[in-house]
């Protein structure tokens, strides 16, 4: 069985078993491949390799702190003028 997949910076990131011809975009580069590549594998050479997954980050690194809200009693802060729109009403 035949397989196309269309690759971007060395990246498989799509494959179809269906030829491909007229039925994309023509700026839509694909390529014959071997049955068994698939998305996420990586070409090197003439072969395609399992991509090698970024270490994870520890879960306290990963969750960013939380952000201390202003009291609910406290105004906002006015914008400053020079970010004002003019909605063309008279203000007050």
């Amino acid at each position: 069985m035949a397989k196309w997949a269309r690759i971007i910076d060395d990246l498989v990131v799509e494959t179809t078993d269906i030829d491909p011809e007229g039925r994309f975009h023509p700026d839509l580069v694909w390529a014959a491949v071997p049955d068994e590549v698939e998305p996420g594998m990586v070409k090197k050479s003439n072969d395609f390799v399992t991509a090698e997954l970024p270490a994870l980050l520890a879960p306290e690194e990963a969750v960013p702190a939380p952000v201390e809200a202003a009291p609910v009693d406290q105004a906002p802060a006015e914008a400053p003028a020079e970010l004002a729109i003019d909605s063309g009403e008279p203000t007050l």
